[in-house]
């Protein structure tokens, strides 16, 4: 299947390996993805797909260290299907990351 992306509304973030938050807007379907994360690190970029905050009874549950931990609200199923649309978003966000720092 034949899809483009645009990336939207890129919000500036930088911690460890987050570099901030973004829409992919999946055109020709009209999907649109709010708050995914766009990572850079070890000569990688890749895409955070959007979670949600896991909650035992009510509550939100963290790991040892304190830190929320999520649970996936989007998958992708096939390795083919990932490394397509990690290829494509990052692209798209590049794009626009470069325009705003032009």
């Amino acid at each position: 299947m034949k899809y483009e992306l645009t990336a939207r509304n890129f919000r500036p973030y930088v911690r460890n390996t987050l570099q901030g938050f973004v829409d992919i807007h999946f055109d020709r379907a009209g999907i649109l993805l709010k708050e995914c994360t766009y990572h850079v690190g070890d000569g990688k970029s890749w895409i955070g797909l959007p979670g949600k905050p896991q909650l035992v009874e009510g509550q939100v549950r963290k790991d040892g260290n304190g830190k929320i931990m999520y649970v996936p609200v989007v998958e992708l199923t096939t390795g083919e299907a990932r490394e397509a649309f990690r290829r494509d978003a990052v692209a798209a966000v590049e794009r626009i990351v470069a325009t705003a720092d032009a």
